[in-house]
C-alpha cells in the first residue's frame, strides 16, 4: 500500500485536502467518489518518513508533544484542533510535517493510534499502545501524561549515564593526545641525542622509537585502520550474533554490568507498569515491554514470563528465577498479584529501580575516576620511562 495526497471537492464545490492509503491512484479515485468527493488532484506522497539517516526528532520533542497534547485534550479541545495548534508551534520542520500528516489522517477518520503507528521511528510501540488504550477507555489525556512521564524518566536516566561517562572520555582523549605529542615531538629529539652519544637503547625505548617513526610516516594507515575498526564494529553490532554478544556484555561486563542490568530491568518494569495501569492486557503489555527493553538476554526472560502467564501462571515465578531482578522487585510483584494491584506494585518497583540506577551511576563515578587517572598515568609514565632509560646507561658510561 502507498500513501497519496489528494485535493477534492464535494457536490457543493467545497474544497477538501488530505492523505489516503491505496494500491494506486485509481483506487484512490474510486474511494473518494464512494465518499461523495470529486478529486481534482492526486499525487504520491514521498515515503521519507521511514528513513532514519537524517532523522532529527529528539525524545525531548516527543515528550513535550505528549505533555502539551495531554493538557489540551484534558481542557476539552478536539484532537484535530490540538494537533493543528501543536503543529503551528513546532519549530522542527520534519516533526511539523509528521504532526500535520497525523492530523490529516485523523480528519479522514483514522484513529489517532493508527495515525501515529505510521511513524514508528518517531512514536514507539509503547506510545501507540498507550494512546490506543486511552482512546478505547476514554482516558486519552491520562495516557498521554503517562507517556510524557515515561519519556522524561528515560531522558533523566540517559542524562545521568552520559554524565558519568564524560570524565573518562575526556581523560582518555587527553591520554591519546599526550601520547601522540610525546611520541611525535619529544621522542625524536631524545633519540637524536642518544644516537650522537652512541648509547645502547633498551627494548622499551626501541619500541617507543619504532612507534615514533611509524606514526608520522604512516599516519594514514592508522586512520584507515581506525575507520575500518569503527565500520566493522557497526556491522558487527547490527548483526544478530553481534547484538547478542554486546547485549550480554552490557549486562555482565566488569564495572559497567550492574548498571546495565538495573537499566534494562528498570525499562521493562516501567513500561509494564504504565501499560498495566492503563488497562492493556498483560500479554500485549509483555510484547510491548519486550520491544522497549531491546536486549536479547532480556528478550528470553520476557518470553519465559509470557509462556508462564499464557499457561495460567503469574509473573512472580519466572521473575524470581531470573538473577536480573532484585529481590525487592520480586516481592512487590508477588504482593501485587496476590492483592490484585499489580499495576501499582509495578509502579512502586519502577521508582525503586530508578533510585537504584541513580545510586549505581554515582558508584560508577567513584570507580571510573581513579581507574582513568591510573590509566593515563601508566601510559604516559611508560613512555617517559622508555625515553629516560638510556640516560642511566649514559651516566654509568660517564662515571667510568
Amino acid at each position: 500500500m502507498s500513501r497519496f495526497s489528494y485535493v477534492a471537492r464535494d457536490i457543493d464545490g467545497a474544497l477538501y485536502k488530505g492523505t489516503i492509503e491505496a494500491a494506486d491512484k485509481r483506487e484512490v479515485r474510486l474511494s473518494l467518489r464512494q465518499k461523495g468527493f470529486y478529486p481534482t488532484s492526486i499525487r504520491s506522497v514521498r515515503e521519507w518518513k521511514h528513513l532514519t539517516l537524517f532523522s532529527t526528532i529528539t525524545t525531548d520533542e516527543v515528550a513535550i508533544f505528549a505533555e502539551q497534547l495531554s493538557v489540551m485534550v484534558d481542557a476539552g479541545l478536539t484532537l484535530v484542533k490540538c494537533l493543528t495548534t501543536l503543529a503551528d508551534q513546532t519549530k522542527n520542520e520534519k516533526f511539523k510535517q509528521i504532526i500535520n500528516a497525523v492530523r490529516q489522517d485523523v480528519e479522514n477518520g483514522v484513529s489517532f493510534a493508527d495515525a501515529l503507528n505510521n511513524y514508528p521511528k518517531v512514536f514507539s510501540n509503547l506510545f501507540v499502545s498507550l494512546v490506543r488504550t486511552g482512546e478505547i477507555g476514554g482516558v486519552l489525556s491520562k495516557s498521554l501524561q503517562q507517556i510524557a512521564e515515561y519519556l522524561e524518566g528515560q531522558r533523566l536516566i540517559q542524562k545521568r549515564v552520559k554524565a558519568a561517562l564524560i570524565y573518562p572520555k575526556i581523560v582518555l582523549g587527553m591520554c591519546v593526545l599526550v601520547s601522540i605529542f610525546l611520541v611525535t615531538f619529544i621522542v625524536p629529539k631524545f633519540m637524536f641525542l642518544y644516537e650522537g652519544l652512541g648509547a645502547k637503547l633498551p627494548l622499551p625505548t626501541r619500541i617507543v622509537v619504532g612507534i615514533s617513526k611509524f606514526v608520522p610516516k604512516y599516519w594514514w594507515i592508522l586512520l584507515g585502520g581506525g575507520a575500518g575498526i569503527y565500520f566493522g564494529y557497526m556491522k558487527f553490532k547490527s548483526s544478530a550474533f553481534g547484538k547478542k554478544i554486546l547485549d550480554y556484555a552490557s549486562l555482565y561486563a566488569p564495572v559497567f554490568g550492574n548498571l546495565g542490568k538495573k537499566s534494562v530491568v528498570s525499562r521493562f518494569i516501567k513500561v509494564l507498569s504504565a501499560l498495566t495501569i492503563s488497562g492493556v492486557p498483560i500479554m500485549q503489555a509483555l510484547d510491548v515491554a519486550k520491544e522497549v527493553a531491546n536486549n536479547t538476554i532480556m528478550d528470553r526472560v520476557i518470553v519465559g514470563i509470557r509462556d508462564n502467564v499464557n499457561a495460567g501462571g503469574g509473573l512472580r515465578e519466572p521473575i524470581a528465577a531470573c538473577s536480573l531482578f532484585p529481590p525487592m522487585v520480586v516481592q512487590m510483584v508477588g504482593l501485587g498479584e496476590e492483592v490484585g494491584s499489580l499495576g501499582e506494585s509495578l509502579e512502586k518497583s519502577s521508582k525503586f529501580l530508578d533510585r537504584e540506577v541513580e545510586d549505581q551511576v554515582k558508584s560508577l563515578m567513584t570507580k571510573i575516576e581513579p581507574m582513568t587517572t591510573v590509566l593515563i598515568a601508566a601510559v604516559v609514565g611508560l613512555i617517559l620511562l622508555a625515553i629516560y632509560l638510556p640516560m642511566f646507561d649514559i651516566v654509568k658510561i660517564a662515571q667510568q
